[in-house]
């Protein structure tokens, strides 16, 4: 493809005319209209362009479509270099721009079914990046997304969204640009642009015209030629349209899905507490000697992995649990709740297991569970002052519940009186979003195991999202890591899945609120213990145990 000068000789080039000027196209898009397809064709795969220094002998064109061409002045004939006597064919120097712009427009095929794959090359040969990234972002401040991405990640996240039509619209403020994309939307099939500017009759073309190369410059409307007749059409994109489709059917909220005969089920308990025994009676029995850095000498580590339980093949593969992180998980809880310390000796320096230690290993099984719910059930701040270092990977930096969910995700009433986006949350905020998520799961009845997958969607998809603490959608405004989620259901339902993903398989398998077991297609699944209660820390909860 010819990428003309930003900065012609006659005028400046705008931010969607990187690839060919659209300036005069018009007269060009009717004597393209009025041409057969066999000369279409030959003018789109025959004729090389300006650009090119390769010229077509005439008795290589037929002679009807040829003359059709030179009729319409898309082609010119020339004397040969070598042979004078000899005309060759070659495209009009005025028909430049239209030239380049057909033969992309076939190679982009941006209107076919399926996936537009050719979006994203579309977007980069044809428009100018940094001025392009700052026209989408201004699409999308006004429906309240701050965003600083790369023209890539702009072109395939928010495009093919069905809401990006209207947010274009929201911005232009054109009234026939609204008419053309409710006439595009009306049709199944795109729609020739010569018969698109007639649909208007009270306005005039040139206004149509306007309307129009504002959304193409937008990527609302896209242009393409229609296959065998190569007649310039315009449409919406597929995506857009199938997205705009899906929404306007009913969508009923996925069923749980009950694994009523489990292929194999995991050992009842808490795979942490029991590393954590394990890992504390090996300390007792044996210190291990440490690196300067404090960590353990390949040989320690080996041990230590001799002294885990078994577990399924199949459970660190659904839990991405290995053996090592088990074993840094176990370091981790000793840490935390101060079990063990690393005194020196000598040039030595070794783990040794504290009078603390030794009193949670000589507990109930039952304070043991506890000491580990109560720790995730404390300071819900993001690092209040005095929290000691090992806290920082249970914090984090970010306002949020992430020692007890595993993540920094908030969900804040939005207050009603000044429709406010409150950014930090208090902690009434966080025993609320606590308690939706225990209702959620509560719905699940005890020691039934139903498929993990369905359990996420079930709990997320449209109104019944838990994030939404049993508000309408518009009255919560949730947060990720401290930045704003885009109100829009699929960011929602994503946001919610992810929570729901990293809290099961880091939290409440691991401690025993949730059984895991696998169904006979090996899908993960999940059954509810009593211990979940426990772990949310509901009035009156009864913790039932497995032996240790």
């Amino acid at each position: 493809m010819r990428h003309a000068y930003w900065q012609s000789p006659q005028r400046q080039r705008l931010f969607y005319e990187k690839a060919w000027s659209r300036r005069g196209l018009e007269e060009w898009d009717d004597r393209w209209h009025k041409l057969s397809p066999r000369a279409r064709l030959i003018f789109l795969e025959a004729i090389k362009g300006t650009e090119s220094l390769i010229d077509v002998p005439r008795h290589e064109v037929p002679a009807e479509p040829l003359n059709e061409l030179l009729a319409a002045g898309f082609v010119c004939l020339k004397s040969g270099k070598r042979n004078p006597t000899e005309d060759r064919v070659c495209e009009n120097p005025e028909a430049e721009d239209f030239g380049v712009r057909v033969r992309a427009l076939k190679r982009y095929h941006l209107l076919a079914e399926g996936p537009s794959s050719e979006l994203l090359k579309y977007a980069r040969n044809c428009f100018q990046a940094i001025q392009t990234m700052g026209v989408l972002a201004g699409v999308l401040r006004p429906a309240g997304i701050n965003t600083y991405e790369t023209i890539q990640s702009l072109v395939q996240r928010w495009i093919p969204l069905r809401y990006w039509p209207d947010w274009v619209l929201n911005v232009l403020k054109m009234p026939i640009a609204r008419g053309l994309v409710d006439v595009l939307h009306g049709e199944q099939e795109p729609i020739p642009l010569a018969e698109l500017v007639h649909r208007f009759p009270d306005a005039k073309p040139n206004e149509v015209r306007d309307a129009l190369t504002e959304l193409v410059a937008r990527f609302v409307v896209f242009e393409d030629l229609k296959p065998g007749e190569w007649d310039l059409v315009a449409g919406l994109l597929p995506a857009v349209r199938r997205a705009i489709a899906r929404a306007s059917e009913p969508r009923p909220r996925p069923p749980l899905v009950v694994c009523a005969v489990p292929e194999e089920v995991a050992p009842d308990g808490s795979m942490t507490v029991q590393d954590l025994r394990a890992f504390l009676l090996e300390i007792a029995s044996s210190p291990p000697r440490l690196k300067q850095d404090h960590s353990f000498f390949a040989k320690e580590v080996a041990r230590f992995l001799e002294i885990l339980d078994p577990q399924p093949a199949w459970l660190p593969n659904s839990l991405r649990w290995s053996f090592e992180r088990r074993i840094n998980e176990a370091g981790n809880w000793a840490r935390i709740l101060k079990l063990v310390h690393n005194p020196s000796e000598g040039k030595e320096i070794r783990k040794h297991i504290t009078p603390k230690g030794q009193a949670w290993l000589g507990a109930s099984l039952e304070a043991q569970y506890q000491s580990l719910y109560e720790y995730l059930n404390g300071s819900t701040s993001g690092n209040p002052a005095g929290d000691s270092e090992v806290d920082y990977a249970y914090h984090g930096y970010q306002p949020g519940d992430q020692r007890f969910l595993g993540s920094h995700v908030t969900a804040i009433p939005i207050d009603e009186s000044n429709r406010t986006h409150a950014s930090v949350p208090t902690p009434e905020d966080y025993e609320r979003l606590r308690s939706a998520i225990f209702g959620a799961f509560e719905q699940l009845p005890m020691d039934v195991f139903h498929r993990l997958d369905g359990v996420f969607r079930h709990f997320s998809i449209g109104a019944s999202n838990f994030l939404f603490l049993g508000l309408s959608p518009e009255q919560v405004s949730l947060r990720c890591n401290g930045r704003l989620i885009v109100p829009l259901e699929e960011e929602r339902e994503k946001l919610a899945i992810t929570l729901l993903s990293v809290l099961v398989t880091e939290r409440l398998v691991p401690l025993g609120a949730l059984r895991v077991a696998i169904d006979s297609d090996g899908h993960p699944c999940i059954a509810r213990t009593p211990r979940l209660a426990a772990y949310f820390r509901r009035p009156g909860a009864m913790m039932e145990f497995a032996e240790p």
